[in-house]
C-alpha cells in the first residue's frame, strides 16, 4: 500500500520538476532576448550622429554657463549685493 501511495507523489514531483525546467528555460530565453534588445537600443543611441553632435553642443553650453556664472558671481556688483543681503539677514 505504501508503494501505491508514493506513485501519485512521484508523478506530482516529476511533473513539478518538468514544469520548473520549462519555466527556467523560458526565463533564460527571455533574459537572452532582453540582453539582445538592450544591446540593440544602446547601439542605436551610440551610433546616432545627431545625438552625438547635440551632446557635444550641450557640454559646450554647460561649460559656458558655468564660466559666465563664475564671472558674474565674482563681479563687484554681485559681491556688494551679497554683502548687503547678509547684513539684512543679520538685522
Amino acid at each position: 500500500m505504501d508503494a501505491k501511495q508514493n506513485l501519485p507523489q512521484q508523478d506530482t514531483l516529476t511533473a513539478l520538476q518538468a514544469l520548473l525546467e520549462r519555466q527556467t528555460e523560458r526565463t533564460d530565453e527571455l533574459r537572452r532576448q532582453l540582453r539582445m534588445l538592450s544591446e540593440s537600443m544602446k547601439a542605436i543611441l551610440e551610433n546616432d550622429t545627431q545625438l552625438s553632435e547635440a551632446a557635444v553642443l550641450a557640454e559646450h553650453a554647460t561649460k559656458q554657463i558655468k564660466e559666465r556664472k563664475k564671472t558674474l558671481t565674482e563681479s563687484p556688483e554681485y559681491r556688494q549685493d551679497r554683502v548687503k543681503s547678509v547684513e539684512m539677514k543679520d538685522e
